[in-house]
């Protein structure tokens, strides 16, 4: 009798230490997914966005949706995942068929006017066609799944304690950053984008070889331009812009690291390609090529990234509002911004091959060297 009391003890404590989990983190509601407002939504911190980010779009019903790999999740955070009716529905490692998945998630909103939609060149390759079966059945509306991620999830528990200690703390020891509107105004731009210390201008060759490796796995080994992702692109492009969505497509900003390993790998041409073939799927904003921006290390985090005061300066470019103007390197990623069309782009797609030989020339630039040896460690 003993044993069995001890049992039932057991399992009654452990009943209530379920429930008392489960009803913190409703109340609490740290990703915004439940009716609970018990704590203001500005204490909230997204931090698995593979988990979190697909019931949040259910959710919230956000008229704007950021769409995009980790470029997007990265380069233009929101830590809520939601603020100003803007969500951040990047993906690390995003495939396009993922992101796609997203955009389809997204139309279910009757709220939603607006996406923009960061498309990567490595996103093309028909080699990169992969899709997360546990994301497609969140994105899907699983309310199993919801449950699990939402409430019955011990590492939710520690994010419910979390948002109630920042609440506590109050609201001025936010940074400026998790509080300001999105996009972020000029002046924080300005006044981040200088405070800013960490960056691709930081690291050493071999940190750099490594970021290579690792943001690139397969080095653009074998990379083969997919005439069926373009048509899954335009396909989705043209159902949102028939729904009443906007679409922007942006191609983002590549560092010089990125834009050699394409180049060393033979695949400029299969560039340009796809610059034409999303042509035609409509306009698209182009930041991408061997621009200023491009050699401009101190506007990376890394080979892969923009600093996020880069980002927001892209996303105000993509909204046609007033970017910051308060430094030079602000005013140059405004004038590296090129609206891409049918008309335009061969003539600019020659100006690129200038650019791109410049830079070829000078065989022996920092750029150059370092993709050699992260293509071939053998390389001196």
């Amino acid at each position: 009798m003993d044993r069995r009391h001890q049992l039932i003890l057991m399992l009654g404590f452990t009943v209530a230490v379920l429930c008392a989990g489960l009803a913190l983190n409703y109340l609490v509601n740290p990703y915004g997914v439940w009716r609970s407002a018990l704590i203001d939504p500005i204490y909230r911190q997204i931090a698995h966005n593979r988990a979190e980010m697909p019931h949040l779009l259910h959710a919230a019903r956000p008229t704007m949706v950021l769409a995009g790999s980790s470029r997007v999740y990265q380069g233009m955070p929101i830590e809520q995942g939601l603020r100003d009716g803007v969500l951040n529905a990047g993906l690390g490692g995003a495939s396009l068929r993922e992101v796609v998945e997203v955009v389809d998630a997204a139309l279910l909103n009757p709220h939603l006017k607006r996406i923009l939609w960061d498309v990567d060149f490595f996103q093309l390759d028909a080699g990169f066609d992969k899709a997360e079966p546990l994301l497609d059945e969140r994105l899907r509306g699983s309310r199993e799944m919801l449950i699990e991620d939402t409430l019955l999830n011990l590492g939710t528990v520690g994010d419910s304690l979390d948002m109630i200690k920042r609440a506590i703390r109050g609201r001025r020891h936010l940074r400026a950053t998790k509080t300001a509107a999105v996009p972020w105004p000029a002046a924080l731009i300005c006044r981040q984008l200088n405070t800013e210390t960490f960056g691709l201008s930081n690291q050493s060759a071999l940190q750099i070889e490594t970021q290579l490796t690792r943001s690139f796995p397969n080095l653009y080994v074998n990379y083969r331009l997919s005439n069926d992702l373009i048509e899954l692109l335009r396909r989705t492009v043209d159902r949102a812009r028939t729904r009443g969505v906007e679409v922007i497509v942006m191609v983002p900003p590549m560092s010089q690291y990125e834009l050699e390993l394409i180049r060393q790998r033979g695949l400029w041409e299969a560039f340009k390609e796809f610059k034409r073939r999303l042509a035609t799927v409509g306009p698209f904003l182009d930041f991408s090529g061997y621009n200023q921006i491009s050699r401009d290390d101190e506007l990376f985090t890394d080979v892969l990234h923009v600093k996020p005061a880069v980002g927001f300066q892209l996303l105000r470019i993509a909204l046609a509002m007033q970017p910051a103007a308060c430094s030079p390197a602000l005013r140059m990623v405004t004038g590296d911004a090129m609206h891409q069309d049918r008309d335009n782009l061969e003539a600019e797609l020659v100006r690129e091959d200038q650019k791109m030989r410049a830079a070829a020339a000078a065989g022996s630039s920092r750029y150059a060297q370092v993709v050699a040896a992260a293509i071939d460690p053998a390389h001196p």
